[in-house]
């Protein structure tokens, strides 16, 4: 087993840490997640994992922050790994109204994906409010834009809005995704959802044996969309659902779950697991954890 220390720091102007960025640690193929970890106030975390090949990938809660990902760390032998990641800001949108989206595209082996020709046609269009009118559906047409030497593109969309993607070579993997409430986000997050985390409302259950009450799970996305159970459907997100020990009972609503207790009394834990299937980006299962007493 080895030590890999994770170091985070922003370096465009003075080197310092960066604290809470969540960090990924997966196997070579980026398909299995192995570990994770937020870093600390010094932009550290640490992992012990088997000597071999990982992939890291990380993320920001803060919006318009992100970090180079996914990296690439060969462990081998015992001692400490370190890497220095950036941090850099996206552009933001001008226009209150829009949400600039922007990123790098890659392709399986981590080179650019130059070229590629992304369809972007408007489904759902949120009301706006333009010199104190209020304009439904207001009129937007279909675009195109194409990633640069770089596989960098960028294009500005309207808040709340529902678009459908298109990339070539890409057709049959996409479907109509929302646009964050934010003046910034990841494109590739916007196109394909990925969940970040999983909180429940409320946070815990104390049922008597056979009872059942009701829970409302809230998924966010690595795009900072927040979704409710009936909505990650659309954005091609599977959920599963795994009692410890076994014993609960679990029912889906429209959007919230209804947990039923078992006869014997104890303490169980639901973990609700959230997973995507976007094969050329694989991202880990992102689970969530809810504590249920039975007296």
């Amino acid at each position: 087993m080895s030590v890999i220390t994770i170091v985070c720091e922003d370096t465009q102007v003075i080197p310092e840490a960066v604290e809470n960025v969540l960090v990924q640690v997966y196997d070579v193929t980026g398909a299995t997640l192995i570990t994770s970890g937020s870093t600390d106030v010094d932009g550290e975390v640490e992992f012990t994992v088997p000597d071999a090949t990982y992939r890291v990938r990380f993320s920001m809660s803060t919006p318009g922050y992100a970090i180079d990902s996914p990296q690439e760390v060969i462990v081998s032998g015992d001692g400490t790994y370190d890497i220095e990641v950036e941090l850099f800001e996206y552009p933001v949108a001008s226009d209150v109204l829009l949400c600039r989206c922007s990123g790098y595209f890659r392709d399986p082996t981590g080179r650019a994906r130059s070229g590629l020709i992304i369809h972007i046609d408007p489904v759902v269009v949120p009301a706006l409010v333009e010199s104190g009118e209020v304009t439904v559906g207001i009129s937007v047409i279909a675009r195109e834009i194409i990633t640069d030497e770089d596989g960098y593109a960028v294009v500005d969309l309207y808040r709340g809005g529902n678009y459908r993607f298109i990339a070539a070579g890409m057709e049959n993997h996409f479907l109509h995704q929302v646009v964050p409430d934010r003046s910034s986000t990841n494109l590739i997050d916007v196109m394909f959802p990925v969940v970040q985390s999983i909180a429940f409302d409320p946070t815990s259950l104390a049922l008597a044996p056979e009872e059942s009450d009701t829970v409302e799970p809230t998924f966010t996305l690595r795009s900072g969309v927040e979704a409710t159970l009936s909505e990650l459907t659309d954005y091609g997100i599977t959920v599963t659902y795994v009692s410890t020990p076994e014993g609960l009972v679990v029912t889906e609503n429209s959007d919230d779950l209804s947990i039923k207790a078992p006869a014997t009394a104890g303490t169980y834990v639901l973990t609700v697991e959230g997973s995507t299937g976007w094969a050329m980006f694989p991202a880990a299962t992102i689970s969530g954890q809810l504590s249920v007493t039975v007296s």
